[in-house]
């Protein structure tokens, strides 16, 4: 008997077999309007969700009372600064980063977890931190690990904080985009909208 693969929903979106996704938000209110259902249908399937931002304590407390307390304060959901992530020691090295993704994916695989939701809040990533070719190095570098489905992992990235130019390089190393409230598939460096 074949078992049916579960829905994973990024907004009113399934991601079908879309794993590594360039969401593009306008300002953080935007963000979590989507990201916190995201979170929220992870927590409840049993998946293991580990959320990268600048401040886990001040994330922590805004997504708390939309949670299950028992799901946010078992482990289960995981808020990691860029400090201890992306930015270790204050830079950015692409291959450490890819490494870190590779172990967390895999931490929840040992843990007995179905799979892994991770989302990265891409604000980090800008001017002399890292350069665009660090950047879309590092994002080619996700597909290899990820693979396969049961992992999903999310960079967000608030328009308002990213140029013009930035936003399309990554959205072209991305097999899906998150953008207005759509997934599209990436093809290239053109955007393609996905039938519903």
């Amino acid at each position: 008997m074949q078992t049916q693969q579960r829905q994973i929903h990024l907004g009113s979106e399934a991601l079908a077999d879309a794993r590594h996704i360039c969401a593009l938000f306008d300002g953080p209110e935007d963000a979590y309007s989507v990201v916190l259902p995201f979170v929220a249908e992870g927590l409840n399937d049993g998946d293991r969700v580990i959320y990268l931002t600048e401040n886990p304590e001040q994330l922590r407390g805004r997504l708390r009372p939309h949670l299950d307390p028992a799901r946010t304060d078992s482990g289960q959901l995981d808020f990691r600064p860029w400090a201890q992530t992306y930015l270790v020691d204050g830079t950015f090295i692409g291959s450490r980063m890819l490494a870190y993704v590779r172990q967390a994916l895999g931490e929840g695989t040992d843990l007995g977890y179905p799979a892994t939701r991770l989302i990265g809040e891409m604000e980090w990533a800008q001017g002399d931190v890292c350069s665009l070719r660090d950047l879309v190095t590092y994002e080619s570098g996700i597909d290899a690990i990820l693979g396969r489905p049961p992992h999903t992992l999310v960079c967000a990235y608030d328009v308002r904080r990213h140029n013009a130019s930035r936003i399309a390089a990554v959205l072209g190393v991305h097999r899906a985009a998150f953008v207005g409230g759509r997934l599209q598939r990436t093809n290239g460096n053109a955007v393609t909208t996905t039938p519903r």
